[in-house]
């Protein structure tokens, strides 16, 4: 039996920001998820950048971003083993970057706040690879 060659991982820093977003988009841009926050299968690629830049900067300042060093996969979790609040820009910079698909990603963003648990615990906010 041969022994299975493991991906090294490594953190995540943020001169990696284009290649987590690429890999977020390209793993996600056409799952059931992303179909019902962005419907529309053109603005879905523009809006999904935007939406995980955003999402991998806050876990790269709250949290983690472990990537494989061959940058096939990555994943972004955010610390709330301790507060933190978003910047004081994340609702223009949603709204100005996200377009008319704002609001739903606001809105999904603050359910899935909602139902965290009450510890402190990591978020897994996107799990993405290339197969």
């Amino acid at each position: 039996m041969h022994a299975i060659d493991r991906p090294k991982v490594m953190a995540a820093s943020p001169d990696d920001l284009p290649d987590l977003v690429g890999l977020a988009v390209a793993y996600e841009w056409d799952s059931p998820a992303a179909a019902w926050l962005v419907p529309d299968v053109h603005s879905r690629p523009g809006v999904l950048m935007a939406w995980y830049a955003i999402q991998a900067e806050q876990a790269l300042r709250h949290g983690y971003v472990d990537m494989t060093r061959d940058r096939r996969a990555a994943a972004f979790w955010l610390d709330r083993s301790r507060p933190h609040r978003l910047p004081g820009n994340h609702l223009r910079r949603v709204t100005a970057t996200c377009g008319r698909y704002a609001m739903v990603l606001l809105d999904y963003e603050q359910l899935l706040v909602r139902h965290q648990p009450a510890t402190g615990h990591l978020r897994l906010v996107t799990l993405a690879g290339d197969p």
